[in-house]
Parts: C-alpha cells; structure tokens; sequence
C-alpha cells in the first residue's frame, strides 16, 4: 500500500530471539523503561507492511519457521527502531506453520490495524502444502499490538498477496469513505472483496470483481468508486505468459471493462509478479505498460475524468518492465524498473536472479521517445526491486541482511540516505 512519501524493502534471514534491550531514545514507547525483544529479523521481499501515521511504518511478518506473528516499528525519518514484538497469534490446530508474510492495512478512523494471513500444513519432504479453506482477519490495537479480534472469513479461501505482502503489487487499499477493499480469489477466480468502515469482517456476499476466471493481481484506487486493476484472464498463470490484462473495476455497480485504445481492448501482458502502472493524481491520468507477445512495450496513458487512453514512450526491445513509480519529491519524476531479457525467464519477480535496471524520467507521455537503458540508469544490485514506497524515498534491508536502509534514485544512482541496523 502507498504512503505518501517512501519504498521499503526487507531482506534478511527472519528469526526471532528471545533477548530483551531497554527501550531509552526519544522515538521509544511511552515507557522509558519498557524492554523490547532484540534479534528480529525479516527475509528478502517476505513481509507486509503498514503506515501508522505519517512517520510510522510498521513491518510484519512470520519469524524464520513460520510459527510466531513478529512486527517491528520504524521512525521513517532515520529508520530507528521504535519498537518490536511478537503478535499473541498462534497456529491452528491441524496445521503446522503461517503464511509467510500476509497482508497488512491500517484503519485510521478508529485506529485499528487489520492483518490478514491463514494457516498451512507443510509435509516434510514435498513443496505441497494444504491450506485452511478460508484465510483470517486478526484486528489490533496498533498502539500496543494487542490482538483484539480473530475472525475466519467466509467470502475467499486467500489474499492475492500471501508470502511478498503488498512490496510488487497493491493489493489493498481504502475509498473516501474509510471502506477497505482486498484483492483475494478462490479456486483461480480474483475477487474484490470490501470491509465498510466500522465493520471488522467482509461484507457478505460483496465482489466487485465478479465472473473473473482469473486472480486480481494489482489494485488502485483512484476515487469516485474507480480502481485500476491489473488480472489474470485464466487461460494460463505462468510469470512470462501473455494472459495478464489491464481494467477498471467500479466498486459501486460491481462490474469490470477491459482498458481500450483506439476503439480495441490492450493486447495480453506477460509479467504476473508486476506493477506496471503509476496513478498521478495530479494530473489524474494512470500511466501503465503494456507489454505485449512479440511486439516491444509501449506506455500507455488512461485519463481517469474521461476514460480516453492515449499512447506514451516505448521501450527498447530486450527490456521488460516491472514498476512504474510516481515520486512527487524533489520534483516530480516516474522511476522505471526493468528486468534485462535473458532469453528463458524474462521477467523478475518470485526472487528470480535476473538484472534489474531503474532509471527516472521526468516524463513518460511522448510517443516519439524510445526508453533505453544502455548507458542510461542503474543496475539494482545489493537490493531488491521489491519494496515500500512514497513520494520521495526508498526504505528496504540490503541483501547484507543486517540492516533497514532509506535510499534515493538520484543522478542515476541509488544512493543511501541513512541506515539503521538490525537490534
């Protein structure tokens, strides 16, 4: 989920210890004297998260054997840790570990945070697991990370998002009203499912992603009952399969129109494990990539006042693209991120070791530009695409596994703005 101001990426070995350290710095608890858990730590892209407020960006994940719930809190500015812990959630009885990350939103009109995850049995020696038949919804108190209520849903078996939280793809979000909405499916068919505000369970009967015959992979809100979405159409669900399509859900009227140009809906895009679309509020206009079999991506942009879509740049054939990301600060800029062709796995994504390259553009809307990357940008290395964003800013743990890192793309580099190790 987009805050309005950083990315965040966490890559470390997730443990948990059982060492405590005292909680003294100006950005600790209210309780000076309070010991907080030490040895928390999160692995590569496995993890959710959550903006308490402006400056407070809350981690959540399961521990290395997926047994315990642990959460850490961070102060944006210098990525000091405020607090950690563990959630009082434990696994069910028939099952033997987690979900790997989950999925997690914060409620600011009564001040609830919402995590949603299920419980797996794992057979040793096989990569088959058997899943609960519906997923959960525990709500906390994000003051002192009590768990207040656990609920079993009766709307879907799981959320889109289950083991790389929302750091590739929006999948949750919250319309004018405080009204939360997940991307979650059962079977091979996405749904849009809708939490109102004050409520705590989903809606009964709601999805306004109805007939799909394959998952909603990306969600975007864009007002006035609007969402960009990006989903699967079901014929195939491979990473680099050409079955993935872009929509507008109308959250209202509960239907959904395939994205046209010139009167024909998009081609089919491959990239399942991608977000290839950034909403500019202020121009209001959606600018997303389309990257089609056999024919070099071409950026496209949808006016969300009018519903017109007109075509932007193009990419230079043997790229293939991953993230657009709007950044408002210092100035406004898109940052582009690519996976380089390899000839078998052409997309990222999944923790595949393929080149990712990113690189800024003040503007993405002249059809006459061709975007290259040779010469131009930065090789993502000792990172990963995967991460929390804003306006400004990327936060994520470098693959050195030791530490929460604040960086900036700035004159075509990935530059670090401040660091804070692991306690």
């Amino acid at each position: 989920m987009k805050k309005q101001r950083f990315f965040y990426s966490l890559v470390a070995a997730l443990m948990l210890s059982v060492s405590f350290t005292s909680c003294s710095s100006d950005d600790a608890p209210a309780n000076p004297n309070e010991q907080m858990p030490t040895g928390i730590t999160y692995k590569a892209r496995n993890y959710a998260h959550a903006w308490l407020g402006d400056n407070t960006l809350l981690v959540i994940s399961t521990d290395g054997n997926h047994k315990k719930v642990i959460w850490t809190k961070l102060n944006a500015d210098n990525m000091k840790v405020l607090n950690q812990g563990t959630l009082s959630i434990n696994v069910a009885d028939g099952y033997n570990v987690l979900t790997t990350s989950g999925v997690a939103a914060y409620r600011k009109s009564d001040n609830k945070l919402f995590y949603f995850y299920y419980n797996k049995q794992e057979t040793s020696g096989s990569s088959k697991t058997t899943n609960e038949p519906f997923f959960r919804i525990a709500v906390i108190n994000p003051d002192n990370m009590t768990v207040e209520k656990e609920i079993i849903n009766k709307e879907a078996s799981q959320m889109t998002a289950s083991a790389y939280g929302e750091l590739l793809q929006q999948t949750v979000f919250f319309d004018e009203n405080d009204n939360l909405y997940l991307s979650a499916f059962t079977g091979k068919a996405g749904q849009l499912l809708r939490i109102k505000k004050g409520e705590f369970d989903f809606e009964a009967g709601y999805n306004a992603f109805p007939g799909a015959k394959g998952k909603l992979l990306t969600i975007q809100y864009l007002g006035g009952g609007k969402v960009f979405a990006y989903a699967g159409d079901g014929s195939k669900t491979g990473i680099d399969d050409f079955a993935y399509f872009y929509a507008i859900i109308d959250v209202n009227a509960k239907s959904v129109t395939r994205i046209q140009y010139n009167g024909a809906d998009l081609p089919l895009s491959s990239g399942s494990f991608s977000q290839r679309s950034a909403f500019n509020a202020k121009e209001n206009k959606v600018y997303f990539c389309v990257d089609p079999k056999d024919v070099d991506t071409q950026v496209y942009i949808y006016d969300v006042a009018t519903g017109n879509v007109t075509a932007g740049a193009k990419m230079a054939a043997g790229y293939y693209p991953e993230q657009i990301r709007y950044f408002e600060y210092p100035a406004a800029h898109y940052d582009v991120t690519v996976t380089v062709a390899n000839g078998t796995k052409n997309h990222g994504g999944m923790g595949r070791d393929n080149q990712h390259y990113i690189q800024s553009f003040t503007s993405l809307s002249d059809p006459k530009v061709t975007i290259d990357y040779k010469g131009q940008g930065a090789e993502i290395v000792g990172y990963t695409m995967e991460s929390i964003y804003d306006n400004q800013y990327m936060y994520q743990v470098p693959t050195s596994d030791d530490r929460y890192s604040k960086l900036i793309f700035k004159d075509n580099k990935l530059q670090v703005v401040q660091e804070q190790k692991f306690i």
